[in-house]
């Protein structure tokens, strides 16, 4: 990855010193960066070498040089999630602290903290529906997201030991 010209090698966990950000995915067209705040950044590789794992700066230096708004942050996490639950559910769903139990996804201890305080959630809970749409299917999960990501807002059934809560978000 070049950061302001300079190439360097990182593995995924480890940190970006000038940039305070950390690599968690590498695919064959991007690299997938976690910022403190713990939304996520894709860095594509350059065109001349898209195989080679090295950043073109001038991709690299203005997506870094400046924060993402928040509703960006969450269109762009809204679309990961709709595109890792279509090409690849079981490594996001752990990458998210989520496990799949045949009705709806427990959330676990893994699952980002920031996530987690946002939306009032325990690990234990399960998260049983959105929008009165029944979840475990990540294919047709992945199309409640998007109906999410267009309405900018979700209903999400939680389910708490034997309370079963409802929460309104907006995004």
């Amino acid at each position: 990855i070049r950061i302001n010209g300079t190439p360097d090698r990182y593995r995924i966990g480890q940190t970006l010193p000038e940039v305070d950000a950390t690599l968690v995915e590498v695919r064959w067209d991007v690299a997938v960066l976690q910022l403190p705040d713990g939304s996520r950044m894709e860095l594509k590789f350059g065109e001349n070498s898209p195989t080679s794992g090295a950043l073109m700066s001038s991709r690299v230096t203005p997506t870094l040089s400046r924060s993402l708004s928040q509703a960006e942050q969450v269109e762009a996490a809204l679309n990961d999630a709709q595109s890792q639950l279509s090409s690849n559910p079981a490594s996001y769903l752990t990458r998210m602290g989520l496990s799949a139990t045949g009705q709806g996804y427990e959330v676990t201890a893994g699952a980002p903290a920031q996530l987690r305080n946002q939306m009032g959630l325990r690990p234990g809970d399960r998260i049983i529906s959105l929008n009165g749409q029944t979840l475990g299917q990540p294919q047709n999960d992945a199309r409640l997201l998007e109906q999410i990501r267009q309405s900018r807002s979700a209903q999400i059934e939680i389910q708490r030991g034997e309370q079963t809560l409802t929460i309104q978000q907006s995004f």
